[in-house]
């Protein structure tokens, strides 16, 4: 993470219009991010994960890019089947 050392991320899950769910959570720096969800079964299986950063901002060092979190690595898994 950058900057401030917390960053709220507000997750949209949707699959097709069958289902949608809103996470908001607030993470500290050096945290693992993880969103857990469980879709109904009468989703489809194309999901889309969009993620809202409102605590983004520019670092004010000259680097004009809007920075929120660094993402070193992601990992998804379908339980429960």
């Amino acid at each position: 993470m950058y900057l401030k050392g917390a960053q709220r991320i507000i997750a949209r899950i949707e699959s097709a219009g069958a289902y949608s769910e809103t996470i908001d959570q607030t993470y500290r720096e050096g945290e693992d991010i993880v969103i857990t969800f469980r879709m109904p079964p009468e989703a489809d299986q194309l999901v889309t994960l969009a993620l809202e950063l409102p605590d983004a901002e520019v670092p004010g060092n000259g680097d004009p890019r809007v920075l929120g979190f660094a993402l070193k690595s992601l990992k998804v898994i379908q339980t429960g089947l």
